[in-house]
C-alpha cells in the first residue's frame, strides 16, 4: 500500500518538479505529514537519449546505489547517496549523472537482492560482490536479459522461501545510433526492463 502511494506521489511530482533532490524532499514531507509512520527507500532515475548513448540521472533515498555495466564488463558503483524517505525531517540526497554507451546498462536493485540469505551454508548473504561478478558477465546483454539473470541468481541463492522484496530494473542504451527525428516528436527507444516481482 505504501509503495502504491509513493508511486502515485512521484507520478504527480514529476508534473511539477524535475529535480530529483527536490522531489525527494517533497515526498519526504508528504510521508511525514501522513498518518502512517512508515518510511521507504527508493531510487529515482531519469533517462534521455543523447548523441553518444543514453544520459541517466540517478538519486538514492536510502537505497543501494545503482551499478553500471560497461561494454568491457567493468562494473561501477554510481556516486549517489541519500537518507531514508519518511523517517526524518530533513532529507539529504546527492544525485549523479552518467552516460551509457550503446549496450551499457545501469542496474537499479533493492537490498532484497544483496541481502538474500542462502548459499552452501544457508546463512550467507548474496552480497554486493557476487552481484557485481554476475553483472560483469552481462556486458552487452539487453535489459530484459540482465534483469532475468540477476533475478535468477538471487532466487537460486535463497536457502528457503523466506525472502525480502527483490526489485530489479535495468536501463540499457540501445545499440543503434541516434537519428534525427522525422517530426517534432522524437521517439525514445531506451530499453528498460524490470522484474515481475517489483512491488
Amino acid at each position: 500500500m505504501l509503495a502504491g502511494k509513493i508511486r502515485t506521489s512521484i507520478g504527480a511530482l514529476r508534473m511539477v518538479e524535475s529535480d530529483h533532490e527536490r522531489m525527494l524532499q517533497l515526498l519526504n514531507r508528504a510521508l511525514l505529514s501522513s498518518r502512517h509512520t512508515r518510511f521507504a527507500t527508493l531510487v529515482l532515475a531519469s533517462a534521455r537519449r543523447v548523441e553518444d548513448g543514453v544520459a541517466v540521472r540517478v538519486t538514492c533515498g536510502g537505497h543501494p546505489p545503482p551499478l553500471v555495466v560497461r561494454t568491457d564488463g567493468t562494473v561501477e558503483r554510481t556516486a549517489t547517496r541519500g537518507t531514508l524517505i519518511g523517517a526524518v525531517e530533513s532529507v539529504r540526497a546527492t544525485g549523479t549523472e552518467l552516460v551509457l554507451a550503446p549496450g551499457e546498462t545501469c542496474l537499479l536493485y533493492s537490498d532484497g537482492i544483496t541481502d538474500a540469505v542462502g548459499g552452501l551454508t544457508g546463512t550467507e548473504l548474496y552480497g554486493s560482490e557476487r552481484l557485481e561478478q554476475a553483472l560483469a558477465g552481462c556486458a552487452g546483454l539487453p535489459a530484459e536479459a540482465v534483469v532475468e539473470r540477476v533475478q535468477m541468481l538471487a532466487e537460486q541463492w535463497l536457502s528457503s522461501n523466506r525472502r525480502d522484496d527483490m526489485a530489479v530494473v535495468a536501463i540499457t542504451a540501445p545499440m543503434t545510433p541516434i537519428t534525427p527525428p522525422v517530426s517534432n516528436a522524437a521517439a525514445v527507444d531506451i530499453q528498460a526492463a524490470q522484474n515481475p516481482y517489483d512491488s
